[in-house]
């Protein structure tokens, strides 16, 4: 069958056409997050008015030796939080609200059991900005909270420490199963009239990949060491805190959906307080930490 240059030319446009569409179709079918074999690409994703919401339970157990006596502190909190897209900035980061829904905190030490006085922060909000690999950015709005007084041992703190690094840091590199990645952080915080530095370095390895609560997650786990340093002053004395910090946890990551939905971890630090002035002493320190963290409504 003989064809006009002008039917041929519109068969030959419906053909081109059609090739586009499908080779456009097969790469929207194609998913951005990747897969085992050729690597998983992680990134949370929250959008604007979507709400994450978790639950996060830690108990820690500080002994420390002075004067010859041992003294132990246990400590037990229970938050649950929720965490709100608000919007996405032009560097694709993500600014959320953070909202503490409920909160419960107790010590158990010389003093007996005492809960700690955190009602005033229920209901309370702020501002938290992170990237799409889970790096904190900015707070803000925090200011005008309410601080927690921890007593002699814990000192004064704010909002921000309890969510100082709140997301895992994802790799910025696909990941194939078995892949690492590391992740290096240094954290500020003012605790008892000493200003504490801690800094980390963390290894993390994709392990392999399960099915919690419908949800296809990227097991990892993740091994830590690093420092606490802390100079401060008190009654006239010099304090200098030095230790070593050493932890390892297992989390998953839903890389559908670009959400944080469980973490388990066990801390140990070991370390001294030196004081120097009316009285010289160094006093041992050990602290074991061990906390869980549940996402409760996707």
């Amino acid at each position: 069958m003989y064809l006009k240059k002008g039917q041929q030319t519109w068969i030959n446009m419906r053909i081109s056409t059609l090739v586009i569409l499908l080779l456009f179709g097969c790469a929207a079918k194609k998913p951005f997050w990747g897969n085992a074999e050729t690597g998983l690409i992680l990134s949370y994703q929250i959008k604007p008015n979507h709400v994450w919401k978790y639950k996060t339970s830690v108990k820690e157990n500080q002994r420390l030796s002075m004067s010859g006596q041992s003294l132990e502190t246990e400590m037990d909190i229970v938050l649950h939080y929720s965490v709100k897209g608000t919007a996405i900035d032009q560097q694709k980061n993500f600014i959320t609200q953070v909202t503490i829904d409920t909160m419960g905190w107790t010590t158990v030490g010389m003093q007996g059991k005492q809960n700690m006085d955190v009602a005033s922060l229920v209901g309370k909000s702020f501002g938290l900005t992170f990237s799409p690999l889970g790096k904190t950015l900015i707070f803000f709005g925090t200011d005008s909270l309410p601080k927690i007084n921890l007593g002699m041992m814990g000192g004064i703190r704010s909002i921000e420490s309890l969510f100082q690094s709140p997301f895992p840091i994802l790799s910025q590199t696909p990941l194939k199963i078995g892949d690492t990645w590391t992740t290096q952080d240094e954290i500020k915080t003012p605790s008892n009239a000493m200003e504490i530095t801690i800094a980390t370095k963390s290894t993390h390895t994709l392990e392999g990949l399960e099915t919690l609560n419908g949800m296809e997650c990227a097991k990892i786990a993740t091994h830590t060491s690093g420092t606490l340093d802390g100079t401060g002053e008190q009654m006239g004395a010099k304090m200098v805190l030095e230790g070593d910090i050493k932890n390892s946890s297992v989390w998953y990551f839903a890389y559908k959906r670009g959400v944080y939905v469980q973490a388990s971890s066990e801390a140990l630090m070991e370390g001294t307080i030196a004081i120097t002035g009316p009285t010289d002493m160094v006093i041992p320190l050990t602290q074991e930490t061990k906390a869980q963290i549940t996402l409760i409504q996707p």
